[in-house]
């Protein structure tokens, strides 16, 4: 409804993306990351690396950004007038996206190894 999506304020926009992120996010303490079905097969002939991602993957889906601020950075995005088509929110990912742009693919690989391997 792009006529009604027009009519909110920054207010609006930050209300309704926290209301979202509650349910959304409410995992940082349990639900959706407790509740994730597991499937370790082919761990072993990848030498336990599957179980340790995902094992990272649930560490920062539980400890990661506040769902206000995030719903504020996103409220923000919304009001203007003519938005990029990415975003990054966070000083650690943006300096990761910075490093994907200057470093070569070789580089960009052994750093998400390092994080998820």
């Amino acid at each position: 409804m792009i006529w009604e999506s027009r009519s909110f304020t920054t207010d609006n926009w930050v209300e309704r993306i926290n209301e979202w992120n509650k349910g959304a996010f409410s995992n940082r303490n349990a639900g959706f990351t407790k509740a994730r079905q597991k499937s370790i097969f082919g761990d072993d002939e990848y030498g336990g690396r599957i179980s340790r991602s995902v094992s990272q993957m649930e560490h920062d889906e539980q400890n990661g950004m506040d769902p206000a601020h995030i719903g504020r950075y996103i409220a923000g995005i919304v009001e203007k007038k003519n938005p990029a088509v990415v975003y990054v929110a966070g000083a650690q990912y943006k300096f990761l996206s910075l490093l994907c742009k200057l470093l070569p693919a070789a580089a960009r690989g052994k750093i998400v190894g390092k994080i998820y391997g």
